[in-house]
């Protein structure tokens, strides 16, 4: 009767309720990992998601922190990964970014943002992809990194 109504179920109202603020609280324990481990956190998310690192992971490659494959279809992903980021870090990185290979998606990760941030507009059909702090604690969610998160957090 509930679904004929078009009723909210109380238990999935719950677990919608209850899931805004599992988000809410693991962007600020996000915001609070090591860079070190945020940087990891990102490397584990993209295995999770079936890509694989083909990369050191840190500061061996100019401008990039991680260079991803997915296996499946052979793409490539140059990820910058920042702890805080301005529409000024991110303007720079789009330029120091596109001027990597043109078949590499280009990605940016920050997990402690400026509000109202966008990737600038791209002449090319690639352009900077960002994944923000809401995102960040979605994807920490779906890939099941909220334990770990919460075993780092300081």
């Amino acid at each position: 009767m509930r679904y004929v109504n078009a009723a909210t179920d109380p238990a999935q109202a719950a677990v919608t309720a209850a899931r805004i603020d599992l988000k809410t609280n693991l962007k600020l324990l996000l915001q609070s990992l090591t860079w070190r481990d945020f940087e990891q956190f990102v490397d584990l998310a993209f295995a999770r998601s079936g890509w694989i690192r083909v990369s050191s992971l840190g500061g061996a490659l100019k401008d990039v922190d991680l260079i991803v494959e997915q296996a499946f279809t052979g793409e490539r992903m140059a990820v910058q990964i920042k702890s805080k980021a301005s529409q000024q870090v991110i303007n720079d990185y789009a330029r120091r970014l596109g001027e990597r290979a043109d078949e590499e998606r280009i990605m940016l990760i920050c997990h402690s943002s400026e509000s109202g941030l966008k990737a600038p507009t791209s002449e090319s059909e690639r352009g900077l992809e960002l994944m923000l702090d809401d995102d960040v604690a979605d994807l920490a969610i779906k890939v099941g990194l909220v334990d770990w998160v919460l075993s780092r957090a300081l």
